[in-house]
């Protein structure tokens, strides 16, 4: 989030519209911190065009990543692909994102509406009628436990995830019309 971030503040051009980084949490909780700020927006949730998720994006499959998590299968992805959840409101927005993984060197999965192990806080938005993506990069072995340390992150991963939700994001917020809505969101 900081690196994108960073990447915003650094450009030359402007986009278009604000951008909003928020850092939230108490997701396990009961999404707690998105619900908290879908209630109380910096800007009001009619202007918000979209929300960006990331969720666990800097694991890739190891060798001990077998078996299961809390009954769930594990499905972390391998290096160099990310899994993403959309609820596919706008053909327009995953056509940004198809083009945009394209350029940051990452294969995205797409993982539709339904997160096996639950959500995430893009559900937040997702309920006040904002289209969204969640990027993930699966239920690993040592997820939530001791032994999920900073050795087993795969940094280019993160990177390219990073750029990946970049490139949408600065699409996005370059342009003048909103994203079409071309799936009725439920």
């Amino acid at each position: 989030l900081l690196e994108i971030a960073e990447a915003f503040t650094s450009l030359k051009k402007r986009p278009l519209r604000t951008i909003v980084f928020a850092w939230v949490n108490g997701e396990e909780k009961g999404l707690l911190g998105s619900m908290y700020y879908t209630e109380n927006p910096v800007f009001p949730m009619e202007q918000t065009v979209v929300n960006i998720n990331l969720d666990m994006v800097g694991r890739s499959k190891m060798a001990s990543d077998t078996g299961s998590f809390h009954g769930f299968s594990l499905d972390i992805t391998e290096p160099g692909e990310i899994n993403v959840y959309t609820n596919h409101e706008s053909s327009e927005l995953l056509q940004i994102m198809n083009e945009a993984s394209g350029e940051a060197g990452i294969k995205v999965n797409d993982k539709g509406p339904k997160m096996e192990a639950g959500s995430s806080d893009h559900a937040s938005f997702l309920a006040k009628g904002v289209p969204a993506l969640c990027f993930n990069s699966g239920i690993h072995k040592d997820l939530h436990g001791t032994g999920d340390d900073v050795e087993k992150i795969d940094f280019d991963k993160m990177e390219r995830s990073a750029k990946l939700c970049f490139l949408i994001g600065y699409n996005v917020t370059s342009r003048k019309e909103r994203l079409v809505i071309d799936k009725p969101m439920k």
